[in-house]
């Protein structure tokens, strides 16, 4: 049997605050990951209720720049953070290209935006939730690519590569 430890100790003080802090982390974290979940339902049904415009948008120029990886089987969640660099403030639209593979096939999925309008000051930032519906005309296993942006603000086109993962095979 371990060490008895006397009510009122220092240590039985140390151990409770201890375990109050792992508490509100968890409770912490349980707080964020149900808002996350909030506004991702909020993006979905958006996307399922209405296809956004596709327009074409300036895609990224320069090696190495950086890009987001969906991969999913029906819908897929992303998020990516923009910055108004500009001296005046801006209001525009996300928008997303359409998908292409290296073999040319094209795919246009239900995106949805949250927020589907940016408002920002110069300076800025926010953080942009994309969801994407991976329907039939995206075939499996396929890497498909594209681009997020928001129209008129440079610096914001975000390179997206796509993915509808295929199913398990039966056995």
């Amino acid at each position: 049997m371990g060490p008895s430890v006397a009510p009122g100790s220092s240590f039985e003080a140390i151990w409770n605050r201890t375990v109050e802090a792992n508490i509100g982390y968890v409770r912490a974290v349980s707080g964020l990951v149900m808002g996350y979940a909030d506004a991702l339902s909020v993006v979905a049904r958006r996307s399922l209720s209405r296809q956004p415009p596709v327009r074409e948008t300036t895609p990224p120029r320069g090696p190495g720049a950086p890009t987001l990886v969906l991969q999913g089987g029906s819908a897929i969640a992303g998020a990516f953070v923009v910055e108004n660099g500009l001296e005046h403030p801006v209001e525009a639209a996300v928008v997303a290209s359409p998908f292409v593979t290296r073999a040319g096939a094209q795919a246009l999925p239900a995106t949805a935006f949250e927020p589907a309008i940016v408002k920002l000051e110069p300076g800025e930032q926010t953080v942009v939730r994309a969801l994407v519906d991976l329907d039939d005309s995206f075939a499996p296993d396929t890497d498909y690519l594209g681009h997020f942006a928001v129209e008129g603000l440079p610096g914001t086109t975000i390179p997206v590569r796509v993915r509808r993962l295929g199913s398990p095979d039966p056995e």
